[in-house]
């Protein structure tokens, strides 16, 4: 559990747009199984559009050198990449090998060969199965958020729920890059049947052959994999993070496309034969407004009074105080002398 939790930390850290510290070896990802041995980087700016991450101002803790900027490619990464070099230094120990190998041992590792072939084809129409889920989700997900987002009530919202938006936003746009990057991985490099054909050593041919397919399907299956895993991260930090924005949004009052704070109002009675006594509940009750007022904890009052003419007096030096929303009702009910205060106060 906590190593769990110590990795979805690594996982922040490594994936944040500044003074991140990432991995490139495992893709900027850090884990903690593997941080000993870690080909660590650490960059004051980065941003990662799916399959590439692109670092400002880093370095690179082997090799020691600040670096302007540095482009990292998921499909770059040694444990991704089959080189000629590599697959051909396979090929010739695996040569070397079935020299000495008996026909009957050839055929065993001719089935166990097919077996691990059809093992890592497996796991990329897996692998690609779950990215055609993930891209209809996504498709159909993109039009009903531009339907239903009003860009009035984001801009109107908190600064960390529009830091969360982002977020939430940036999150999706690597979705999207994942998605269409992995529908345009190349083609998987097949061994040729004309090459068997040509073979004065079928038996031994047709080995070497399935183990270059093996090794082909192999890096590409790891390759697709490493699409989904990142894909479904980015999916789950999304997830939470419109959840726990849903949640606090719905604590906001929306009207009209404006967010209003949650508020809470107050009724206060005074009676103006009082004000002149500085000590007088009713001069008390109006400091008290006053003090709410300079401290930014009233955003509106409601005044209702007898008479007109006394609307003057009433809401003299109110207009010192800026934001302050005044409102004067005159009710003919009410009792001469007496003026009623409805303060509405900010939580």
């Amino acid at each position: 559990m906590m190593k769990n939790i110590i990795n979805i930390i690594l996982w922040i850290w490594s994936h944040s747009p500044i003074l991140a510290l990432s991995e490139d070896d495992n893709y900027a990802t850090l884990d903690i199984n593997r941080i000993k041995d870690a080909n660590l980087r650490f960059s004051l700016l980065n941003i990662m559009l799916g399959d590439i991450v692109i670092y400002f101002i880093t370095m690179n803790f082997k090799d020691k050198k600040l670096k302007l900027f540095y482009i990292l490619k998921l499909e770059q990464i040694t444990s991704f990449v089959l080189t000629e070099e590599k697959i051909d230094a396979i090929q010739e120990r695996y040569r070397q090998h079935i020299e000495k190998t008996s026909q009957e041992d050839l055929a065993i590792e001719k089935e166990s060969l097919i077996y691990h072939i059809q093992n890592q084809e497996q796991r990329i129409n897996s692998s690609i199965e779950k990215m055609n889920i993930y891209t209809t989700i996504i498709l159909t997900i993109i039009p009903l958020l531009l339907v239903f987002m009003d860009f009035n009530v984001i801009l109107k919202l908190p600064i960390f729920l529009k830091i969360i938006v982002g977020i939430i936003v940036y999150g999706v746009l690597n979705i999207c890059i994942y998605i269409f990057r992995a529908i345009k991985v190349k083609s998987i490099s097949k061994s040729s049947f004309g090459d068997l054909r040509k073979s004065t050593d079928k038996e031994k041919k047709i080995n070497l052959q399935y183990q270059y397919d093996w090794q082909q399907l192999k890096y590409k299956a790891d390759l697709f994999v490493s699409f989904i895993l990142n894909v479904q991260e980015w999916i789950i930090l999304v997830l939470i993070l419109s959840l726990a924005t849903s949640f606090t949004i719905s604590g906001l009052n929306l009207d009209n496309g404006n967010v209003e704070i949650t508020t809470s109002t107050k009724v206060q009675t005074i009676y103006i034969d009082e004000l002149d006594d500085d000590y007088s509940n009713s001069s008390l009750k109006w400091q008290s407004i006053a003090l709410d007022r300079s401290k930014e904890n009233c955003n509106k009052l409601l005044i209702i009074v007898e008479e007109k003419s006394k609307e003057i007096s009433i809401v003299e030096g109110l207009d010192n105080y800026k934001n302050l929303e005044v409102i004067v009702i005159h009710d003919a009910e009410l009792q001469d002398g007496i003026k009623k205060i409805i303060k509405e106060n900010i939580k």
